[in-house]
């Protein structure tokens, strides 16, 4: 049997984005447009993989919190086959439980929003702002928190990694596509708030489609 084309497997890409503010040293500044932390398909996919193995060893190890645990601080993950299993059957068992204290995603601050705001102010022609440092002050000036706060914040957003991108394949989606679909698109422009859609058309009736969406 002749397949004219390849298998395509689905996968998702998850990047975490700081906002970017027109006018940063407004109190109420206005969102002019995110700008996602630097990574690449491969590390997202190898940390996404390395997130998950961890996970799923405390998981098959007996340990009731973790799946918790790992959808407060990757939420996107919930897409994982079994993950989503994992959860629904511990919590028809009645043995889904939290760990005590602060879930994980949860902050005062959004490390994400101090980056953001941060980088906005730096780059803001109406300041004369050239280092963290300084941002950090005109944060604590603004009112929005206290320096330790912002520059804990900030340093926390580029740090840590559950504000680096994941990408995962869906397995049990796969579909064959013609391989001139797969080709490389014309370069479009996602603006904030915006989508953009990429079929692939496969050999018969059946279609994958690609979603990419700016929130």
């Amino acid at each position: 049997m002749k397949i004219d084309g390849s298998e395509g497997v689905p996968a998702r890409m998850v990047l975490p984005a700081a906002p970017i503010f027109e006018s940063p040293d407004h109190h109420s500044p206005r969102l002019a447009g995110v700008r996602t932390l630097p990574t690449s398909p491969a590390q997202a996919r190898g940390h996404a993989e390395e997130v998950l193995a961890g996970y799923r060893a405390q998981v098959k190890g007996g340990d009731r919190t973790a799946i918790l645990e790992l959808l407060d601080t990757y939420p996107e993950l919930i897409a994982v086959p079994w993950v989503h299993e994992g959860l629904v059957r511990l919590a028809q068992g009645g043995m889904l439980r939290r760990r005590r204290g602060r879930p994980a995603g949860r902050f005062k601050l959004h490390p994400l929003f101090a980056v953001g705001l941060v980088y906005s102010l730096i780059g803001s022609k109406n300041e004369h702002i050239r280092n963290p440092e300084q941002a950090f002050g005109r944060i604590e000036a603004l009112g929005i928190c206290s320096y330790d706060s912002a520059k804990r914040a900030y340093y926390q957003g580029l740090r840590e990694d559950r504000f680096r991108g994941v990408l995962f394949k869906l397995p049990g989606l796969q579909a064959i596509v013609q391989d001139q679909a797969c080709s490389s698109p014309t370069p479009v422009v996602l603006l904030p708030g915006g989508s953009i859609t990429a079929t692939l058309t496969g050999n018969s009736d059946k279609t994958a489609r690609i979603d990419f969406r700016a929130v």
